[in-house]
């Protein structure tokens, strides 16, 4: 991830490769170059390259020649090429019957070649953005086991099954923490939701059953609170992001004993959600990207 952009050029102008290097170099782009079509495929198939924009009428092999040479290989059967020309009229008609070719006719624009060289590094930072959010996932769910094996066989004395949500619609619950951090550069929010067998069961197997019941509430919620503390610390732990965390605030809980509410969370942006259950009930986490 994040490595630097290549770039293959080839045009047999000189004038033409200056300008891309110039542009390459002040948007941190790779720029390689060749000046006949028979050199672009030998560095072609000697390198990969993230984009390649070729010229027509070019010494040796020209570069519909090219492209057709490349496409020759079947995985590369459809390979998008970039052709920059000012010749179109001259190869129109063999153009339009070969897919993916973008055209842009000479003389260049500078604000034209930056729109392509930006489009490409926008759609690299999407596919290492999936990527990475991939890797966060499969990092927090490990942490998110492990955490929650350690805190519901501490109070409760019976490890949970832990599973991931598919489907989240409407979440019903009764105490509900919020945790908002930045995790590799993404500004994600955590939310565990408790419900309430769980949450007295945890009251009971922790402090006993000598509390009165008028305080039952706040006693859950400052119980869930020192837990729960515990609880993100050793997820955030296990998951190997614990040094890589900016808060973005202190976790907040809320709830009640009272019947289960539905809690309304604005899951078009939920990344992943996963439910941690024993026979007294669950803990339920949900991560949302801002």
């Amino acid at each position: 991830m994040n490595k630097t952009k290549s770039i293959l050029i080839i045009d047999d102008d000189d004038a033409i490769i200056k300008l891309f290097e110039l542009i390459g170099r002040r948007m941190n782009l790779k720029i390689l170059t060749s000046r006949d079509g028979s050199d672009a495929y030998t560095k072609f198939k000697n390198q990969t390259f993230d984009l390649v924009l070729t010229d027509l009428d070019l010494p040796k092999i020209n570069g519909l020649e090219f492209i057709k040479k490349v496409r020759r290989e079947p995985s590369l059967s459809n390979y998008p090429f970039i052709i920059i020309t000012a010749k179109l009229s001259i190869f129109k008609n063999e153009i339009k019957k070969m897919p993916n070719l973008t055209i842009i006719e000479k003389p260049l624009k500078i604000n034209v070649i930056q729109d392509i060289f930006r489009k490409l590094l926008d759609a690299c930072l999407k596919e290492e953005e999936i990527l990475e959010l991939n890797e966060v996932e499969e990092r927090i769910q490990q942490g998110f086991k492990v955490s929650s094996s350690i805190l519901l066989d501490f109070t409760t004395k019976d490890r949970p099954k832990v599973s991931k949500l598919e489907k989240v619609k409407e979440l019903k619950c009764n105490y509900l923490a919020n945790y908002p951090v930045v995790v590799g550069g993404n500004r994600l929010s955590f939310y565990f939701l408790i419900d309430k067998s769980l949450a007295q069961e945890i009251k009971s197997k922790t402090l006993g059953e000598k509390m009165i019941e008028a305080d039952d509430n706040a006693i859950i919620i400052t119980t869930l609170k020192k837990l729960l503390h515990s609880f993100i610390k050793k997820l955030f732990e296990v998951s190997g992001f614990f040094f890589g965390i900016n808060k973005r605030g202190h976790h907040s809980l809320i709830g009640t004993l009272g019947d289960d509410h539905t809690t309304y969370i604005d899951v078009s942006k939920l990344m992943f959600a996963y439910n941690a259950e024993n026979k007294f009930g669950n803990i339920k986490m949900l991560v949302l990207r801002e």
